[in-house]
């Protein structure tokens, strides 16, 4: 719903949250309809191991620039070369990898 203010020209919009996991296609994936976070966990990069017991993040925000190792949802691993510091890396995962993970200060946004 999305609401205008006369005169100052300010929006109102507030959105409805829907988050579902789709155990039917081969990729697993998290459907989302929001751009917040409901939690936030610092990453401690670790071969093959989840970096906590939240599950699957949205996101991730490097605060370090670098390169990021993760083994997607569908068990690929795959390393994502420059990220830039204070981004917002929007993948899918649980597991970030020590080896080939040169980002710092990562942060975990479900």
């Amino acid at each position: 719903m999305c609401r205008a203010r006369t005169g100052h020209y300010q929006i109102v919009c507030i959105h409805t949250v829907t988050t579902k996991l789709d155990t039917t296609s081969p990729n697993m994936g998290i459907s989302t309809s929001t751009h917040t976070s409901g939690a936030c966990r610092a990453i401690t990069p670790a071969d093959g191991v989840d970096f906590d017991d939240l599950g699957v993040c949205r996101a991730i925000y490097i605060g370090g620039a670098g390169d990021i190792s993760i083994d997607d949802i569908g068990g690929e691993t795959i390393v994502f070369v420059g990220v830039q510091a204070g981004s917002i890396l929007p993948v899918q995962t649980s597991i970030v990898n020590a080896t080939g993970t040169t980002a710092t200060n990562l942060v975990a946004l479900y």
